[in-house]
Formats: C-alpha cells, structure tokens, sequence
C-alpha cells in the first residue's frame, strides 16, 4: 500500500488479540498503525488526524458507535473513513445503523487480512479524491471575486474564501470550526441550517458584516446546500458586497421622496385654492426631506403702508413665534433674503456679525433654541412676495443642495400665493407634453410591450386624475376585446370579460373608431347595457372610451372612469387620444419586431445546420487520412497477432498475443468510431432490418444497467418500449448501436431514476423512432451543440463522441434526428428512418473456408509488411501465393502467369488499385480481382460494383475474412464480360 506519503491507521479495539490481527494485516500491507483499547483513547488519538480510524463496535468504556458519531460531528474529523469491525453484531440491522451513525464501511468477524485490506485501500483512495476535490473546490473558491462561506447544521463555519478574508480582516483558520453563522449569515436561513430544509428561498437575503476597517457593509447574498458526507449537507453562501449599491439607492430613494414630495406640492398647488393647506403642506414636505425638526414661511403684508413680515405658516415652533416681526431689513437671515432677493443663511444668528438682531428678535431665537438658520425669498419676477425658511438647533452651515432645495419649494410657494389657478393650468399642460415626451421615447428605445402599455394606462389615470384607467386588447382568433392592462381598483368582472364590438361603451369605441363619453354610464340610453352588472359591480359613472389604432387596423380600447360624477372633458379626451396614437405605435413595433425575430432565428437555424455540416465534411477530410494511417499499421499487426496465435503452442504466449490482437482491433474500433461521426464509411451494404426488434434488443442488452445494477443502487428506472414492426434499410450492428447511445444518455440524465419510452411508428415511407426521459434536461445552449463532436457535459466521463456518432449514422441511413429538451423536464430524441423498399435479408452466407484446388492468388502491395501478412495468411489457408511490389509489377507478373485471384492495394504509387482492376477486366477476365484498403469503408459501393471488384477488404481485417473473402469469389463463376 505504498504512496507518496506514509499512510497512518488508527485501531481501536479492546481485545488484543483482534487488534493484533489487524495491526499486523494492515502494517504487512505497509501501513503505519497506532493503536487503542478504549473509545476514549481513540477519540484522544483520533484528533491527531489518522488517515483511517479501524473501529471496534463492541468497547468498554464508550461504545464504538457512539465513538464513530462524536468523530463525525468534530468537523476536524469528520473528513477521516471509519471501518466498523466486529465479532458480535453481524445483523443487516446492525451494519445498517452502523453507516447511519457516519461509518463508512462495516466488516464482520472473522474477516481475512485481504478484504480488511482491500477495504481499507478501497477508502483511502475515495477519501484521497475527496480531499482533492476540496482542494480544487477551495483553489476555485479562493480564485473567485465573490464571497463565499459554508456552515454545517450546527452553524460552524466550513468555507471562508479569500474574498471574505479580504472583507472581514478575519483569517480562515481562525474562523473555521467556529459558531459564527449567527454573525455571517441573515436570519431566514437559519431554521433551513438547522432542520436541513434544502427548500432554501432562491431570493437574495441581505446581512451586514463588520469589514477589516470596522465599517458595517452590506452583503446580499444566496445559499445552496451541498453534500457533506455520511448523509450530512453544508450551507453554501455566495455573496458580494453591495454597500456602495444600497447607498446609492438610498441616495435615490431621497430623490424619489424629494420628487414625489414635489409632485404632492404641485398637485396641491394646482388643484386646491386654501393657500393655508398649501403653505402647510410646503412646510411639511420641507421638513421631511431635509430632516430639519422646524421651517417657517413668511410673507409681506401686501395692504400694510410700511413692509411688515408675517410669518404665516409653520411647524416646530411655539405657539407664539407668529408674533415675531422683524423689524429691519437685517433683523435676521428672513428679511436680508427678501431684500436682496437672494437666498441667506447663517451658521450661528445670535453670533453672526452680518446680522443687527432687535432685542425682541434674540429673545425669541433664544427662546425657540435654534441657532442656523437659513432663509429663501419667494420671488414672482422682481417682487419679492416673502421667505422660505428653515432652522437647525445646532450651529453649522447649510448645503447648496439644500438651498436649491428649499428654493424649489420658495418657488411653488410663490407660485401658489400670486396665482394658483393660472399656474395649475400652465403646470398642467407642461407635465402633459413632458409625459408624452417620456412615452413617445419610451416607445422608439422599448420593445417590451407589456411595460409600455401599463405605462400608458398609468399616465392616463394621471392625467384625467380618474379613478380608473384600463387597456382591452383585440385577441386574434374572436375579434373581442380582452382586458389586459389597468390602473386602480381591481378590474373584478372584467378580468374574464369579453366585449363584443358595439356592445357597452368599448365595443361601440371599437366598432365606430371614434371616442365614445358619458356621464353616467348606466343611466345612458346610448349606451347598450350588455355589461351593466359589471358596471355596477365597479360603482363607475363617467366613463370615456378611446380606439387603438395600429396603422388601418383597431388594435384595441382605452378606457378611463371615475367612480363619481366628475365628467371626462375635452381637454382630457384630447389627452386622451395622444396616448391612444402612443399605444397603437407601440403595438405596430412590437409586431413589427417579432417577425423581424423569427426571420432572424431562421437565418440563425440555417446558419447553425450549415456551420455543422462544414464542420463534419473538414473532420471526415481529416478523419479520412488519419483513419487510413492507421488501419495500414493495425493490419499488420493484427494479421500477425493471428497467424502467431495459430502456430503458438505456450498458452502463456497464446494469451499474450490475443491481448495484442485484442489491443489493435480496440484500435480498429476508435477508427472506426471516427469514421462513423464524420460519415466516411459507405461501402458496407444495406439490409432489412426490423427496427422494432432492434429497440428490444438495445433494452435486453442494456437491462444490467438500468435493472440490476440501478436497484443495487437503490434507483428505479422504468424503460419501455412501444410501436409496432417497422422494417428499415440499414445495417443492424450500426442501428443498435444508435439507440443503445440515445438509451445510456437518457439513463446519464436521471441519476435518481426516472422513465424512459422508446416509441416506434411507421408514418407512410419513413419511421419515426421517439426515445423520451423525465431526466434533468438540457439548455439551449447545449441542445444546439449537442451533436457536435468532443462536445460533452460529462466531463472526463465523457469524449464527446457519442451522440456525433450517432448523427453520423442515422445521416448515413438517410434519416434525420432532432433534439426537443427544457431544462429540468426532460429531452425528447426523435428519430426518422425511410421505410425499407428491398426485401433483402442481412444475413450473410458462410462459405467454407477451404481453398480450391491449385488456386493462384497475386498480392499487390507497396507495404512490405502488409503484403506479407496478407501473403502468410493465404500460405497457411492452401493457396498458392506470389506477392507484387507494386501495379506495375503485377501486371507484369499476370502477363507471365496465370492467376485466379489478383488481391491488391488501393492507394499505390503509380499504378493504383483501381488500375490494376481496370486492366485485369480488360485483358485478363478469367481473373477475379479484390481490393484491399487502409481508407476503411470509404470507398463508394456503387463504384466497386462497376469497377468489377469482387470485394473490398478494409484494413485491419481479420485473417479469416481475408480467407473467407477470397475463398467465396473464386466459388462464384466468372461472368463474361
């Protein structure tokens, strides 16, 4: 049991004499061993990490099992195998409470030194790989820029990657093993660490981690559980820092709040005349969004024959600071601001030399506690209507935000005092054209309909200020319209609703092409009441309806209601009709790029399948050449391996050179294997071939695996068959091995069991052949490469060089296959064959091998050694051989001699093969002719037919084909030519 380093064992077991057996087993195998009597003894030397622990179940002090459980549950080791040995407990039972408590193998007494051996090799080498899967696996998690961090069930830390170190300041071995999920992971997920729930919420949690800096940051992150071992499962928890990010969307969450906050203001302005409310809400919004606890508005008195300064709004005062007047223009940062018409502040009034306070202005700011202050004139034009104001009651400066701040609301303010009617009129149009102009953009960069619509019911419900806002479509195949989009209370009954055309104010809007209004749409006589119950249901009186038009068609009806008698106007019909023209341009995109999409997927699809077949003809150009190499080296060798077999009489050299005949007709093999995928053989010939049959007999042949193995494993598979005899054009051997390779790939994608059809159907002149499996499935991405050679998702399992052989063949047989999979419900595999149109059966006569009388065969090679195993195996077969360097020689030798049988390479310098048959056709047509190639079943059968070839031998053969070959042609007679 050698290896790189010393192997240690630990044995624990309290009879001397069973722990002197396996001492001496396990230190003759190689192995350094210590040894224990007590469980308490072991688990002391346990902690010195012992390659393997040999543990007695049976022990005085602390029974093994619970010994094998407590090293288990110590994450420093739990790593280490544990063989449970023992004389006493030899039950199924107790072997299987054994593996639950963590063992990793149970080995009843007596046990002989070689499977205690051979057990304890069988798991080192597993646990040699574990440990170097957890090297590659922490190599990647140290590599990655991401945090990543792990936690067993009792929330100790097992992975802590470099990022975290990074982040946290924290060294990894100062952290693992220790109980920090309480510190490291969010709250929700610690019930599924517990209890083991793998149905972790795929949403990403955020926690806050303390970095090396000691800044608080914010992670965001997602977890996934991953096997452990001996049934355990470790919380994985990848994550990134996002505290710049949720600072950010704090800092937009402010503007949103100050954006809203304004809209408030505006719609206040604009639609109510209580300037006190106004004023009210201003100081309030101003408040809150600059956190300040006080702020104030003052004006001028407009009737007063002096300027006197009132404040008339405010909040966070007393009840008597309305009694302040200031009393010169620099009493205070309020009138130098309306003054100089500029905005003023001051960092500290009472200390602030730019300021002359009166006695009654200090006794109040002393009184109120506040010290900055910072005032805003409201300005309409050049006069100065009064002051914005705000105040802190810490000393300190105010901000240029804050000052533009508080001038945009100065400025509704003013707004709101000179004129509030004329500015909610002048406000609301500009808001109008602002929107449309947002939408009309939205529409030329956006493709995303559905976002576009919504938008457009929303900006309608803004507009109009109705209480409803809905889009009903036309769907295609019923002409009706189709609720899709709303805005405001829940649509209830018009969810399911179809509107007929000129039925109800929106089939009358869709049928006439024209806005359609009422003020109250049950009591309208012009108005059908085909949907009143659901107009009722919804409470709505005033209703305006609007077509959508896309270019000459009418793609649908925008509605707005109010559930009031507030009447829908022109203006907002006017409105109205611009988001109508919006949302019927938005829909002629959409239509408009769909078809652009599907021309673009199948450029895309032809693109694909040309791209394939480049790809496969530069291979088979390439495989061609390599294959011919090839077959060339393994013929002689082959050949030789069985000429030796025959005349060797040591069976130990008989088993040697059936291990070289067995090693190059595996070589054989891969060539052919490359052959298959890249379409070169063709000159094997088609027979009738069952394909019903074929599938039963792929299902027995494979019945070890996805039966009797699978159950061994605890796993069902449930494979069938189904169809009716359907009769193909094909070679058997080939067509096998096309459905054993789409039965094993199905098999491969459910690893945990599962079903799996093979369907066989005649459908007029092809069969169709469907193999489905509730597998994993596949992507998209893997689907359109799938039968691309040395692409494979198996990793090292895996050459890539089966589902291509698999295209290869089915090509070959002038069938198609197509792949139909989603990821994690399965794949579908179809397969299409041309019905068989000849009655030719696939078996093969057996003709003696015996060679005729005086038969004369010519070998024609220009490999030396090809040529003479060619010749040798003839020799020994009877036959009467003379061997030819190359065509020329040859035809010489077939001009001096006669010869029954001219056997000669295709590809030779000068004369080639075929040359050679052309002239024996020619001037020697008593001569059969057969033609030996290293290019393997390449050459076109339809060319060796017309060439008066009797047979073409693909190298490497087997010495019998090459005697039975020959054997056969001389037994048919030659025909005149």
């Amino acid at each position: 049991m050698s290896s790189e380093r010393s192997i240690t064992i630990l044995v624990v077991d309290d009879n001397n004499h069973a722990r002197s057996f396996v001492v001496d087993a396990l230190r003759t195998a190689g192995v350094d061993v210590i040894e224990a009597a007590t469980g308490a003894e072991g688990l002391r030397l346990a902690s010195h990490g012992p390659d393997l622990i040999v543990l007695d179940v049976g022990l005085p002090d602390i029974d093994g099992r619970q010994v094998c459980r407590q090293i288990k549950d110590d994450p420093a080791t739990a790593s280490i195998p544990v063989v449970h040995i023992s004389g006493m407990f030899q039950e199924s039972l107790d072997r299987a409470r054994a593996l639950e408590d963590g063992a990793d193998a149970y080995l009843p007494q007596p046990v002989t030194p070689e499977e205690l051996v051979a057990t304890v090799r069988t798991l080192l080498r597993a646990h040699r790989a574990e440990q170097e899967s957890e090297q590659r696996f922490r190599l990647l998690m140290d590599s990655a820029p991401i945090l990543v961090s792990g936690f067993d069930a009792a929330g100790r830390v097992v992975l802590f990657n470099r990022a975290c170190e990074e982040l946290t300041g924290l060294r990894r071995d100062d952290v693992l093993g220790r109980s920090l999920a309480a510190e490291f992971l969010p709250v929700a997920w610690h019930p599924s660490l517990k209890n083991g729930d793998l149905a972790l919420d795929p949403t990403p949690a955020e926690t806050r981690w303390q970095s090396a800096t000691g800044m608080e940051r914010v992670i965001e992150s997602q977890a996934f559980f991953i096997p452990a071992g001996n049934g355990r499962r470790t919380l994985v928890q990848v994550g990134r820092d996002v505290t710049e990010r949720k600072q950010t969307e704090e800092a937009l969450e402010r503007r949103s709040a100050q954006a809203k906050s304004m809209v408030e203001v505006a719609r206040a302005i604009t639609s109510s005349l209580d300037l006190p409310a106004v004023l009210d809400l201003i100081v309030d919004r101003v408040r809150e969004l600059l956190r300040i606890p006080r702020a104030s508005i003052a004006v001028i008195e407009p009737e007063a024959s002096d300027a006197v300064i009132r404040f008339v709004a405010y909040r966070g005062m007393r009840a008597n600071f309305k009694e302040l007047r200031p009393l010169h223009w620099r009493d205070g940062t309020t009138p130098t601001a309306i003054q100089e018409r500029r905005p003023v502040w001051s960092a500290d009034l009472l200390n602030d030399p730019a300021f002359a306070l009166t006695p009654s202005t200090r006794a109040m700011v002393e009184a109120e506690g506040y010290r900055a202050v910072l005032s805003v004139p409201l300005l309409a034009s050049d006069q100065a209507l009064g002051a914005l104001a705000v105040y802190r009651d810490a000393p300190g400066p105010f901000t240029d935000a804050e000052v533009d701040l508080l001038q945009v609301f100065a400025a509704q303010a003013t707004v709101a005092i000179r004129n509030a009617r004329l500015y909610a009129e002048a406000h609301r149009r500009q808001r109008e054209a602002e929107t449309i102009a947002v939408l009309t953009r939205a529409i030329n960069q956006s493709l995303d309909l559905d976002a576009i619509l919504q938008q457009v019911a929303e900006t309608a419900q803004a507009f109009c200020g109705s209480d409803v806002a809905r889009i009903a479509l036309r769907e295609p195949s019923s002409g009706s319209l189709v609720f899709r989009y709303w805005v405001g209370p829940g649509p209830s009954g018009w969810v399911n609703a179809q509107i007929e055309p000129g039925r109800g104010i929106g089939g009358r809007a869709f049928a006439e092409g024209r806005p359609v209004r009422t003020e109250n749409y049950l009591s309208d006589p012009d108005i059908s009441k085909d949907y009143a119950p659901l107009a009722r249901e919804d409470e709505v009186v005033a209703v305006l309806a609007l077509p959508i038009r896309s270019e000459d068609s009418i793609e649908g009806v925008l509605y707005v209601a109010n559930r009031s008698s507030r009447p829908f106007s022109d203006r907002d019909e006017t409105i109205l009709l611009q988001l109508a023209d919006c949302a019927g341009t938005a829909i002629r995109n959409a239509r408009l790029y769909d078809e652009l999409r599907e021309a673009h997927e199948r450029l895309e699809r032809s693109q694909a399948q040309l791209v394939q077949t480049e790809r496969l003809r530069a291979l088979g150009e390439m495989a061609a050449g390599v294959a011919h190499d090839f077959n060339n080296l393994l013929a002689v060798i082959l050949g030789r391996a069985e000429l030796l077999q025959r005349r060797a009489t040591d069976p130990e050299v008989g088993r040697g050179l059936e291990a070289v005949r067995r090693a190059a007709q595996d070589g054989a093999d891969t060539v052919r294997r490359i052959q298959e995928f890249t379409r070169t053989r063709q000159t094997r010939p088609f027979g009738r071939v069952d394909i019903l049959s074929v599938v039963r007999e792929v299902i027995e042949l494979t019945r070890p695996r996805w039966k009797d193995e699978a159950q061994s494993q605890g796993i069902h598979y449930d494979v069938r068959v189904e169809g009716e005899p359907a009769a193909a054009e094909g070679r058997p051997e080939e067509l096998r091995e096309v459905f054993t390779n789409l039965l094993v790939n199905a098999l491969e994608a459910m690893p945990v069991g599962g079903a799996c059809r093979v369907r066989v159907r005649g459908d007029g002149d092809k069969i169709t052949i469907s193999v489905d499996d509730t597998g994993c499935g596949m992507s998209e991405e893997t689907r359109r490469r799938v039968f691309e050679p040395f692409f494979t998702t198996k990793g090292a399992r895996g050459n890539g060089l089966g589902l291509a052989v698999v295209w290869g063949i089915v090509q070959r047989h002038q069938g198609t296959i197509d792949v139909a999979s989603t990821l994690g419900h399965g794949t579908t595999i179809t397969v299409t064959l041309p019905v068989a149109t000849s009655v030719v059966g696939d078996e093969e006569l057996r003709e003696s091998s015996a060679a005729p009388q005086d038969a004369r065969v010519l070998v024609i090679d220009d490999e030396p050694e090809v040529r003479s195993i060619v010749a040798d195996v003839l020799l020994d077969a009877g036959y009467t051989v003379v061997q030819a360097t190359d065509g020329a020689e040859g035809l010489r030798r077939l001009e001096k001699e006669r010869f029954d049988m001219v056997l000669s390479d295709v590809s030779m310098p000068g004369l080639s093969g075929w040359n050679v048959a052309s002239e024996c056709r020619a001037h020697f047509p008593h001569c059969r002719v057969g033609l030996v190639t290293g290019w393997g079943d390449q050459l076109d059968p339809e060319l060796v037919a017309s060439s008066g070839v009797a047979f073409v031998l693909a190298k490497p053969f087997e010495a019998n084909e090459v005697v039975r070959q020959v054997t056969t042609a001389l037994r048919v007679p030659v025909r005149p030519r």
